[in-house]
């Protein structure tokens, strides 16, 4: 199955374009979202979608990163994630994890060294460091992509050379500041749409749930030129 988060514009455009693929769930709180016009069948519950075999498409009205633990804790693992909200997703997903399992999750506001680092770089940033949440582009955030765009070292809209990949500007970071992290670099499955197949964060997820630390976290996900990022501390409540 492939679970799309996420049923505004960009989620109907994933329906679309990968109803070929696998079974598609999308997400959205807003019953009256785009997808949900174009899906076949309207679920109540995620146990309804998966003993319903023959439904090749649905739409269910929930939490989209809710879902993704829910099926975390069933051991199902979509063949991809496609996350179009307006959220972090797996960081969200890995949250309700962990607050599944009796832990108190807590954001970590002191990364302004990583905001730092990344601007060298000539990248964008937006912190919120009341929710411990780091956004980050090559793109300025007062300017838009072309779409399609195949993420190329030059930008077509900008002109300027991305020195790394976001990615990986992403993991060179991370790994110095932080002992436990975890970078999610979603894929291209169709035209101007991008996908995470879940096996990293379920096995960061599972790590975490057996070998409980003090130290700060930090869970990213990011493309060539886009990123974001969460960092939190967890404890048994």
């Amino acid at each position: 199955m492939i679970l799309v988060v996420g049923g505004g514009n960009f989620g109907a455009r994933a329906l679309h374009q990968l109803c070929r693929v696998d079974k598609v769930l999308v997400v959205d709180p807003n019953e009256s979202c785009p997808a949900r016009n174009y899906v076949k069948c309207v679920v109540r519950s995620l146990e309804e979608f998966l003993e319903f075999e023959k439904c090749s498409t649905a739409f269910l009205a929930s939490d989209g990163a809710r879902v993704l633990a829910a099926l975390f804790e069933r051991g199902v693992k979509p063949r991809y994630v496609i996350p179009t909200a307006p959220i972090h997703v797996a960081y969200e997903a890995l949250k309700n994890i962990l607050l599944r399992h009796g832990f108190a999750v807590k954001p970590f506001h002191e990364i302004t060294q990583i905001v730092e680092e990344l601007r060298k770089l000539g990248v964008e940033t937006y912190l919120d460091s009341f929710r411990g949440m780091l956004v980050a582009s090559y793109m300025p955030f007062d300017m838009k992509c072309s779409v399609p765009c195949e993420q190329p070292v030059i930008c077509p809209v900008t002109g300027k050379i991305k020195p790394l990949p976001l990615y990986m500007a992403f993991n060179s970071i991370l790994q110095k500041h932080f002992e436990r992290f975890l970078v999610i670099r979603p894929i291209l499955l169709a035209e101007s749409v991008g996908g995470c197949n879940p096996e990293a964060l379920y096995s960061f997820a599972t790590t975490l749930l057996n070998n409980v630390t003090k130290s700060v976290i930090a869970i990213a996900t990011a493309c060539n030129c886009h990123g974001i990022a969460n960092f939190f501390t967890y404890e048994r409540v």
